[in-house]
């Protein structure tokens, strides 16, 4: 289903892009591009300036719960609308960790107690 972490990445920013614009609140250009932040992706250029720009506009911390809420949020209205999402949610996740990618900090928090093992919550 997801031949490349590109693909894993676009499915989860545009899922959660979607899901903060049907809460009203729709992320800034800057949001959305840190979405998409990474060192291992070449296709994606690292800016400073846009590092800067959303530090000046949001907390690291406060970006990343507002990002996992809206991960948690959009992966529970998928699944209950289509049990089957979970599989696809999980099927991106592990596409995604083959690289580095900051999205994983945010979607690990939002989504950790879906995305692994049932049997995890006993850690």
């Amino acid at each position: 289903m997801f031949t490349s972490q590109g693909r894993a990445k676009r499915f989860f920013v545009d899922k959660i892009v979607a899901q903060a614009a049907r809460e009203g609140r729709p992320l800034s250009e800057n949001e959305r591009w840190m979405l998409s932040f990474s060192e291992s992706d070449p296709e994606f250029v690292v800016d400073a300036t846009r590092v800067r720009a959303l530090e000046a506009e949001i907390p690291d911390a406060e970006y990343e719960r507002k990002v996992a809420g809206l991960a948690d949020r959009v992966c529970t209205t998928d699944i209950a609308s289509d049990p089957d999402a979970l599989a696809t949610y999980r099927e991106a996740f592990r596409v995604l960790r083959q690289g580095d990618h900051y999205i994983i900090v945010m979607l690990e928090q939002g989504l950790s107690r879906r995305l692994g093992p049932w049997w995890a919550f006993w850690r």
